[in-house]
């Protein structure tokens, strides 16, 4: 029997070191000594099958984009006024949605605590 560690293994099979060491937990296929973890060379065939399933990932659609676009837009600090004009969604529909995101929400409540303190 032939042992790897997992580093070992996973340039061996191409597969990124910790979605191989995260199926070989999942699936008992660690063998421990100590703290040093190893895998056994004649069970990579099963682990490869196992680490190669596709990601799930969703489609982007228009709106998705645009939820995108918009969301990073108000994290950068642009005004709602300005964001509304740019994307073409109403005024209330960006504060509504997406205000909270940005770095002055609420920052008029933390001004007044901060006066309050000193």
């Amino acid at each position: 029997m032939t042992l790897l560690t997992v580093r070992a293994a996973a340039l061996r099979l191409g597969i990124p070191e910790k979605s191989l060491l995260a199926k070989a937990r999942e699936h008992g296929h660690l063998i421990r000594f100590n703290r040093a973890v190893r895998l056994r060379e004649d069970e990579l065939e099963e682990l490869i099958d196992k680490c190669r399933i596709p990601a799930k990932a969703r489609a982007s659609t228009p709106h998705t984009l645009k939820h995108t676009a918009i969301t990073w837009a108000i994290e950068a600090g642009v005004s709602i006024t300005d964001a509304a004009g740019f994307f073409g969604t109403s005024a209330e529909t960006i504060e509504r949605v997406y205000w909270h995101k940005s770095p002055m929400f609420q920052q008029a409540a933390l001004d007044a605590m901060e006066r309050r303190r000193k």
